[in-house]
């Protein structure tokens, strides 16, 4: 909103002005409506305060949005990845097999893995940490033996090492920024690799896929997920994680990273020291 109506007063705000912003975008249609909400909510305060005599944001309409992406890796995809190394194998594998959304992989501290679990705390979008999506988010989940193993290999190979620091982050020690790393690092390696059209989603909708077809069910998928409509299966943040939802997701580390598991720790990140 900031770059098209920073600059200008609210009483130069038309509903022209508002419709052709929200005809602009290309976004998905329900973070469109959302936007347009937030937008006629702020005039509608500014008409309470006397500010406006009218609320520019009435009656706009919402078009119909960025075509949803279905995309959802192959396994013969998931076995090219597998090329992938260091810093971006692991974070491949995590986000696969944990489905997690990147900024809260990205805002995971040490402090955050704790034996085979992994905490769920905050998100962090553009350097700046936040709470999580929803209340639901906040949680443990489920690290398989493949993805501890692979966390102490990294940890082994990092400057930032201390609970405090961040798992993945830049050379300065604050956290990577997902959009930049997707586009930047983790896109042109795929598309290297002739696995193209990656985004985080298709990651995520990856682990939900293999999980249900591979020894889960939907209320474990809703559970790892940390859906919002998940509460009732995983309960609140500190409740136990389901051990149905733990043998599912070890299930699914060896069904999709089948040679994995076979790799010393050593040989992981072998190169050295990764930032």
């Amino acid at each position: 909103m900031l770059p098209r109506f920073g600059r200008l007063s609210l009483a130069e705000i038309t509903r022209f002005d508002v419709q052709a912003w929200l005809d602009s975008l290309e976004l998905s249609r329900s973070y469109i409506k959302k936007l347009r909400n937030l937008l006629h909510g702020i005039f509608e305060e500014a008409c309470d305060q006397e500010y406006l005599d009218r609320n520019p944001a009435r009656r706009t309409q919402v078009h119909q949005g960025r075509k949803s992406c279905d995309r959802f890796l192959a396994l013969s995809e998931i076995a090219i990845l597998e090329n992938l190394d260091g810093r971006e194998r692991l974070v491949f594998h995590m986000l696969t097999l944990l489905g997690v959304r990147p900024g809260e992989l990205f805002a995971r501290r040490w402090r955050d893995w704790q034996g085979n679990q992994l905490f769920i705390a905050d998100d962090v979008w553009r350097g700046t940490l936040d709470e999580t999506k929803t209340a639901a988010s906040k949680a443990f989940v489920w690290l398989p033996r493949l993805l501890a193993s692979e966390l102490t290999a990294y940890r082994a190979s990092m400057r930032w090492r201390d609970p405090e620091d961040f798992i993945f982050c830049f050379r300065r020690g604050t956290p990577l920024d997902a959009h930049n790393y997707l586009r930047r690092v983790l896109k042109p390696r795929c598309d290297a690799l002739q696995v193209p059209n990656v985004t985080f989603q298709c990651f995520r909708r990856t682990c939900s896929t293999y999980l249900v077809k591979y020894g889960g069910n939907i209320k474990d998928a809703q559970a790892h997920l940390r859906h919002a409509n998940a509460t009732t299966t995983l309960g609140i943040y500190t409740k136990e994680i389901p051990e149905s939802v733990k043998a599912a997701v070890e299930d699914l580390s060896r069904v999709l990273f089948p040679k994995a598991a076979s790799f010393a720790q050593g040989q992981l990140f072998a190169k050295g020291r990764v930032n």
